[in-house]
């Protein structure tokens, strides 16, 4: 849990998230910490729910954009927790940087 400070920072320093999405960011993430489906690693985070048949992709975010610690983080989590399932997303039609990306 000792990261939550520092991931919530993060979503506070993009301009997307701001908000109503911020009001119940800090206890979502508790939670996704808590039940360990994270990565986080050199500024990325990315959390998703296992609903067994798919994955649904909850949080991506890269402090860091265009420098590669988001697609690295990203990769982990299709080559090691993905596999073969689908993955679910949703994504704001304003955000064309992430739609993009994906």
């Amino acid at each position: 849990m000792g990261d939550l400070e520092e991931i919530y920072a993060i979503f506070k320093t993009k301009e997307v998230f701001q908000g109503g999405y911020m009001r119940f960011l800090k206890s979502d993430l508790k939670k996704e910490l808590f039940s360990g489906n994270y990565i986080y690693r050199d500024g990325a985070y990315i959390s998703w729910i296992d609903k067994g048949k798919y994955i649904k992709l909850k949080k991506f975010v890269s402090l860091y954009e265009g420098q590669g610690y988001g697609l690295s983080v990203f990769r982990e989590f299709m080559d090691d927790v993905v596999g073969d399932k689908d993955v679910y997303l949703k994504v704001l039609k304003s955000n064309q940087r992430a739609i993009d990306f994906y």
